[in-house]
């Protein structure tokens, strides 16, 4: 089920269903009115997320309040503990496969070009399905900038409206 997007008339097949608003990291964002994941008006509650920027030199933690119905919030959140739970779920697997099936049967570089092979083929297939089928929000901070994404494109246009963010880039 990939999407179909038009971009200059032409007709073409795009995995990324994202639109990204970036704003500065030290900017405290304004988010309208409503449910970062179901869009519902007047959600009631906001919930606390934090992420890390694991490229800039260190754990960075960045925080932020966005709001959300309570439901949401429960499936946000679930969706942040599984993607951080599979990553370690499918480096563990290939560790004890490399250790405990491969080693004692083949040499220590077939072993690990192996298992980082099998690490690297697993992950680029979790890459490609979190962008057939993203979550409905999330944030990717860096060292200067935050990345707001959203599925909904809509909502992504009304946080940079918001927010006198310039553009919007879909993916």
């Amino acid at each position: 089920m990939l999407s179909r997007a038009t971009r200059d008339g032409e007709e073409g097949c795009r995995l990324s269903r994202i639109a990204t608003v970036t704003l500065p990291r030290n900017r405290i964002p304004n988010f309208p009115d409503r449910c970062v994941t179901c869009g519902k008006s007047g959600p009631g509650s906001l919930t606390r997320l934090v992420a890390y920027d694991l490229f800039s030199g260190g754990l960075i933690p960045f925080t932020v309040r966005v709001p959300c119905c309570r439901p949401c919030g429960l499936r946000l959140h679930a969706w942040r503990l599984w993607s951080s739970v599979r990553a370690l779920l499918i480096a563990g697997l290939a560790m004890w496969l490399g250790i405990a099936i491969l080693l004692p049967r083949l040499p220590d570089v077939t072993t690990g070009l192996i298992v980082l092979g099998l690490i690297s083929a697993t992950f680029m297939g979790i890459a490609i399905w979190d962008r057939i089928f993203p979550p409905a929000f999330t944030v990717d901070p860096r060292r200067l900038t935050v990345d707001y994404e959203f599925r909904d494109p809509k909502q992504a246009a009304e946080f940079a409206r918001v927010n006198g963010a310039v553009q919007v880039s879909p993916g």
